[in-house]
């Protein structure tokens, strides 16, 4: 026999032989009454513990819930901190990208600006070496002949 048997038939042994002892001592009255009082306190008795598993059982699931709910939010705040990282990653990447850009755009513009500048002298050095030496006037007044001034070409 299991132990939960034998605990019964001691229960059903004990109300059996309190009840029997009540009707020869109080009457069937009383121990009607004595013996509903008993069943019920019983009833009331493993009620209050049924409730109580069941509450505690409840309280589990609700921690587990919550314990759940608290890993989920763990592992979202590490996939959060991993996509920052890599925005952060690739702001710098682009910033150092458009640096770089930035940079040849300027020495390109720097180069052709240098041979435009190279273009423009050769044309010029080309169009003075073509051109016959403009006439060259000076003045003199040194002789203090009273002539005035004189042009020479």
């Amino acid at each position: 026999m299991t132990s939960i048997t034998i605990i019964v038939l001691v229960i059903v042994g004990g109300v059996i032989l309190g009840g029997w002892w009540l009707q020869q001592n109080f009457g069937p009255i009383a121990t009607i009454s004595i013996v509903g009082g008993v069943f019920a306190a019983g009833f009331m008795a493993l009620g209050i513990l049924l409730n109580q598993r069941n509450t505690r059982h409840t309280m589990e699931t609700l921690v587990a819930h919550h314990e759940s709910i608290a890993q989920t939010r763990r592992a979202d705040a590490g996939v959060e901190r991993e996509r920052v990282r890599l925005e952060r990653e690739q702001f710098g990447h682009y910033a150092r990208m458009t640096t770089i850009d930035v940079q040849d755009s300027r020495r390109l513009a720097r180069q052709q600006a240098g041979m435009l500048v190279d273009l423009e002298r050769q044309k010029w050095e080309q169009q003075q070496a073509q051109q016959q030496p403009a006439a060259a006037w000076a003045m003199d007044d040194a002789d203090d002949d009273g002539a005035g001034v004189r042009y020479y070409e």
